[in-house]
């Protein structure tokens, strides 16, 4: 999925509101009609960039929730990943030649 750029929509919509805007404030000068079209629009715009917006949201995640299916695929640990990951290591290492539990770590229990 691409992310979706909501800019022009929302020039689009400061447009329109800068049209109303125009319009005399008196009640009575403005054309009923043209302001309901122009009301109806900004709302179609609002609500698309709305959609648009919870689009890039999914886009977002999606990347975020990225399985990698082989090891070739997978990113390089981070540094403190890395750190952990020796550190477990050590210790499930250090459990099986004491042949006794030892505290784990990351909770300080076995």
């Amino acid at each position: 999925m691409t992310f979706i750029d909501p800019a022009p929509l929302e020039r689009a919509i400061g447009h329109m509101v800068e049209q109303m805007n125009a319009y005399p404030a008196d009640v009575d000068e403005m054309p009923l009609e043209a302001c309901e079209k122009l009301a109806k629009a900004i709302s179609v715009h609002v609500k698309a960039v709305q959609d648009i917006t919870a689009h890039n949201a999914r886009c977002a995640a999606q990347e975020d929730d990225k399985k990698y299916l082989s090891y070739e695929n997978l990113p390089p640990p981070s540094p403190e990943e890395r750190a952990r990951f020796i550190k477990r290591l050590t210790h499930l290492y250090n459990r099986l030649n004491a042949g006794r539990e030892i505290p784990s770590p990351d909770t300080g229990t076995s």
